[in-house]
């Protein structure tokens, strides 16, 4: 047998087999399609804007969050990838997941994410009957808010109304990510 030969195709064969192994990994999720609303503060009303700084903070809290909940999350489909500042990020998530969406790349020093919220009303109300002690439960269309962990700080991009398309969704990590947006607040 002649092995000049058969290195280059054993190398091929074996790219072709791993390379296949790694596809089983990581399975792709079901493509989101549909584009998100961004939600529209109610200005003139206190009592929503109260009920959004709540829904923020139940969303963005503990400190910890995304970052322990993402390391339990082995097995999560892939939504795709984007390149910012020469990083590629990996779009992760679904539906059921916490959070539902999340992007890293490797030096993974940031993490961009869509968190669950509370509706701005719903936590309003919780919050003026219970002084925020006790837990939320709803069954309200919960809000979706786009952020960037960055060390210690969680920077907020976008309310949105619903989960957004896979592509809506790189696009507005990616403008975030390279700074192309400012953040609305950060805790």
């Amino acid at each position: 047998m002649n092995w000049k030969f058969c290195h280059p195709l054993l190398i091929a064969l074996s790219m072709i087999v791993f390379g296949s192994l790694n596809a089983w990994a990581v399975p792709q999720c079901e493509p989101a399609l549909h584009d998100a609303q961004r939600m529209l503060p109610e200005a003139d009303s206190q009592d929503f804007i109260v009920g959004l700084n709540v829904s923020l903070i139940l969303a963005l809290k503990p400190s910890t969050f995304p970052e322990t909940e993402i390391e339990d999350l082995t097995e999560a489909c892939t939504r795709g990838t984007f390149i910012s500042s020469e990083h590629e990020y990996t779009v992760f998530g679904s539906d059921t997941d916490s959070p539902p969406r999340w992007a890293v790349s490797e030096p993974q020093d940031r993490i961009a994410y869509v968190a669950l919220a509370p509706p701005p009303n719903t936590a309003f109300e919780w919050y003026s009957e219970t002084g925020g002690k006790g837990p939320l439960k709803f069954d309200d269309q919960p809000i979706y808010i786009v952020a960037i962990v960055n060390s210690e700080f969680r920077d907020v991009y976008a309310f949105l109304e619903t989960l957004p398309s896979d592509d809506q969704l790189m696009r507005l990590f990616q403008a975030a990510l390279d700074g192309k947006v400012e953040a609305t607040s950060s805790i």
